[in-house]
């Protein structure tokens, strides 16, 4: 499990306690809570998608550097794609991204 799930984990337990709180107050904690982890699993996944797309717009400027001239702008543009984006079968493996800490 990600830590991105593992906090969306956390943020909806938090709700079911707050449902069960014998207070007002208590129940408040626990939303505020859910809040808290919710917010911090949406700044991991924005945090991973930067990352992703600086990766991506690094390796998308070495394959040009070291493209084919000979080769027309639309093949060197469609074998660019094609190295981005990966063999199909490695696509899912890599977007299950564990961030750990």
């Amino acid at each position: 499990m990600s830590k991105t799930d593992e906090y969306r984990q956390f943020a909806s337990d938090c709700i079911v306690w707050a449902r069960i709180a014998t207070s007002g107050h208590q129940r408040e904690q626990f939303l505020e809570l859910s809040k808290k982890w919710m917010s911090d699993a949406e700044s991991i996944d924005q945090r991973i998608g930067l990352r992703a797309a600086k990766a991506s717009e690094m390796a998308g400027e070495e394959i040009d550097r070291l493209g084919d001239p000979l080769a027309t702008d639309e093949e060197r543009q469609l074998r660019k794609r094609r190295l981005i984006k990966g063999p199909k079968e490695f696509r899912a493996i890599r977007n299950r991204v564990k961030i750990n800490g």
